[in-house]
């Protein structure tokens, strides 16, 4: 879960080669700032709000505007995906698909599969429900008890399993060649509740692919 920290895209870059300086100075090296795939908020030029990532050297980078919130955040090049629900694994994505087969299952007699944990990765932080998710993307979670269960999302950007996951976990998204870190240990599986369109419970916004 990224740091509640907002800074302009700009002052960004100064105040982290600024601070580098500074911890230079009191010895020989400069300490590292954040641990690398953390993220933390940032302020773009339009007022926007982006991501900033730490690299592998413990170091902040530029503040990435190319996923801040859009004055009307809409689906992109994939286009809206149409509410049709006969197959099950490409429904709805971005919405709540645990509380969602919980409460058909009242309604159906146990019809629709209930999964332990369950999201979408996204292409931006704020698509809105039923927009064109990220395929082939690894979400790897990691139980208290050290287990971890990697799923991969598909066509829609839908990820799922029925697999027991013991809590507190922690998670990351992985692609060939980089990872986004969640550190924060979480107890709720269940990715929709608080990786919304426009983030709950401090969350940025959607799961999406490391930079």
């Amino acid at each position: 879960m990224p740091f509640r920290l907002r800074l302009a895209a700009v002052p960004t870059v100064v105040t982290a080669i600024s601070a580098a300086f500074l911890l230079a100075a009191c010895g020989d090296t400069a300490a590292p700032l954040c641990i690398p795939g953390q993220t933390a908020f940032c302020s773009c030029f339009d007022g926007a709000e982006g991501v900033w990532t730490c690299d592998r050297t413990g170091f902040y980078g530029l503040c990435d505007c190319s996923i801040s919130t859009p004055a009307d955040p809409v689906c992109g090049p994939g286009g809206q995906i149409n509410d049709d629900d006969d197959f099950e694994e490409l429904m709805y994505p971005g919405r709540d698909c645990i509380g969602c087969h919980l409460d058909e299952n009242d309604k159906d007699e146990d019809e629709a599969p209930i999964y332990t944990a369950a999201g979408t990765v996204m292409p931006h932080l704020h698509y809105e429900d039923h927009c064109e998710g990220v395929e082939g993307v690894v979400v790897e979670i990691t139980g208290a008890d050290g287990e971890i269960v990697r799923l991969v999302s598909n066509r829609v950007g839908n990820f799922f399993t029925r697999r027991r996951i013991a809590t507190p976990y922690t998670a990351r998204v992985v692609t060939a060649d980089s990872e986004r870190l969640m550190t924060t240990p979480q107890h709720d599986l269940n990715c929709a509740n608080c990786h919304t369109a426009r983030g709950d419970e401090e969350a940025p916004g959607r799961i999406i692919p490391p930079p």
